[in-house]
């Protein structure tokens, strides 16, 4: 458990320098050691590997374990291509958020309090 700890906090460091090749290896790795231990289950499989063969950086399971739900980071805005790979093996849904960058300051103007 302390490499995953430690998965953790260099994924921190990776996401926060926006370095998704290595964000992606580490959340590869994430998996492998909870897969080693018996915590993911043929769903999860099918849809990392399905992930991954379509050009994933990464992908873990997510939730707990066996229930066929995933996480893949996918390298670009187009995402059609992981959903077409996760749907063909057997995703039931799939949920793609849209990234922001998050609450903005804005310059006092006129109408402002």
């Amino acid at each position: 458990m302390e490499r995953a700890a430690e998965l953790g906090r260099l994924g921190k460091r990776a996401l926060l320098l926006g370095d998704l090749a290595q964000l992606g290896a580490l959340m590869n790795e994430n998996h492998a050691l909870v897969r080693d231990v018996g915590g993911s289950g043929e769903p999860n499989e099918r849809l990392i590997a399905a992930a991954l063969g379509a050009g994933a950086l990464g992908a873990k399971l997510a939730g707990a374990g066996d229930g066929g739900t995933i996480v893949a980071l996918w390298p670009g805005a187009d995402a059609r291509p992981l959903e077409e790979a996760l749907r063909r093996a057997g995703a039931a849904a799939l949920y793609r958020p849209r990234p922001v960058r998050g609450v903005a300051l804005e310059p006092a103007g006129e109408g402002s309090a």
